[in-house]
């Protein structure tokens, strides 16, 4: 009887830190492999305050899009810190290739946007190109 075959890992998760939800500290993350971006999330270390953080997730300078429309990312005020996660599944716009640069740029709409950190995980399917 033989082994049961393995497939390869085909899902790789590029995990990028920013200091606060400002503007300024949108994050670039560069793309080290070929694949479809199928998830991503944010964590926030605090809970955002008064208004909704709006998230804009680019391949390069094209935004990502579902069902044939552009996509954001709401962060809800009062997300709870490190539980509340915010995730989008993308799947449209939203192919990825080595030297590709995922850009998750922020509106900085919450009023303490420059005081909460968090961590974006994106999540790229290897297997789906």
């Amino acid at each position: 009887m033989s082994l049961p075959q393995q497939n390869h890992l085909a899902l790789k998760y590029y995990v990028a830190y920013a200091a606060s939800l400002a503007a300024a500290a949108s994050p670039a993350i560069p793309v080290t492999g070929r694949g479809r971006v199928v998830d991503i999330r944010f964590t926030p270390l605090v809970s955002p305050t008064t208004n909704p953080t709006v998230i804009t997730p680019k391949v390069g300078a094209t935004q990502m899009q579902l069902n044939g429309s552009n996509i954001t990312m709401s962060i809800a005020a009062a997300t709870t810190a490190i539980t509340g996660v915010v995730s989008l599944q993308p799947n449209g716009l939203n192919i990825v290739d080595v030297g590709d640069v995922i850009v998750l740029t922020s509106n900085a709409g919450a009023a303490n946007a420059a005081s909460v950190p968090g961590y974006y995980t994106v999540v790229v399917d290897e297997r789906s190109i």
